[in-house]
């Protein structure tokens, strides 16, 4: 089936519509370009931390967390589904606000919803946890929609593959991480470590509240 879908992307998909040149440049460009603009890897690292920690905890930790609390498997199965069918919605609605609210301020406030998500996931509210991190952590998506904004049009693929690379990722070195830290302190440690690892992120990102002009 992937050698297919390959075929196909590759005899049907053109890098242009019909009749509309390549952007100068575009074949010619370094990767260099991409990886010097800061703006736009200061929304990579918010998709490591806010992208990585939604897939982390969906998953495998929220599951195990749940687990852990002692709940038997149609409890926890609702609960994931709870998880995901409110990603669901959070993705249908994601960019219909980013288009009205922006961008920006509209990853700023979600990431900030899904940071009490992970709050009332250590407080052991499990359904309103589990309502937050779905709904909110989905809006990690935006990360992508921020990045083609920052970037002139010729780097437009690179640029959203950097921040797709950081959020990927961060699923995996979270997972991981999670694991030995869960292991050695314990659930609330390693809550405490992605709500820290979000902050940060999110200091990081403020600046991109003032919006600048790509060239291209």
């Amino acid at each position: 089936m992937v050698v297919l879908v390959a075929l196909l992307i590759y005899l049907g998909v053109r890098n242009t519509p019909p009749g509309v040149p390549w952007p100068q440049g575009g074949a010619r460009v370094s990767l260099g370009e991409v990886l010097r603009n800061g703006r736009l890897l200061r929304v990579a690292f918010l998709g490591l931390a806010f992208g990585g920690s939604f897939l982390a905890l969906q998953t495998l930790w929220a599951g195990a967390y749940a687990y852990h609390l002692g709940l038997e498997a149609v409890a926890v199965g609702n609960l994931l589904f709870l998880y995901s069918g409110s990603a669901v919605a959070g993705f249908l609605v994601s960019g219909f606000l980013a288009d009205r609210l922006g961008t920006a301020r509209v990853l700023l406030a979600s990431a900030l919803l899904f940071a009490l998500g992970i709050g009332l996931l250590s407080l052991k509210l499990l359904g309103p946890a589990y309502l937050f991190l779905g709904l909110f952590g989905a809006f990690n998506i935006l990360t992508l929609t921020q990045a083609r904004e920052l970037v002139p049009s010729h780097l437009v693929a690179r640029g959203t593959t950097l921040v797709n690379l950081f959020a990927i990722g961060g699923t995996f070195l979270l997972q991981w991480g999670m694991g030995m830290v869960v292991g050695t302190l314990g659930y609330g440690a390693a809550f405490a470590g992605l709500l820290g690892l979000l902050l940060l992120a999110l200091s990081l990102y403020l600046p991109l509240l003032r919006p600048t002009r790509t060239r291209g």
